[in-house]
């Protein structure tokens, strides 16, 4: 738990980065551009990194993120 805790924005912006690959690739058959095109690569990375900001950003997750961890410092330094 504590290692989700720490790394939670990697997790979801490499996830949310594999969706949209897989998304492009399997589902709308971007199969050339995604393997070819570095502009549209790059375009693909600025997509998803402001969707999974925006997504964890409403859905409040950092504010629920901050809280767990300040839950578990403080039981740590209870004895």
């Amino acid at each position: 738990m504590r290692f989700y805790l720490n790394n939670y924005r990697a997790l979801h912006h490499i996830l949310g980065l594999i969706m949209f690959f897989i998304a492009l690739y399997f589902v709308f058959d971007f199969k050339e551009e995604i393997t070819t095109s570095l502009p549209f690569q790059i375009l693909i990375l600025f997509l998803s990194y402001f969707t999974t900001e925006y997504s964890l950003k409403k859905s409040g997750l950092k504010k629920q993120v901050e809280e767990e961890i300040d839950k578990l410092k403080n039981k740590k330094d209870q004895p």
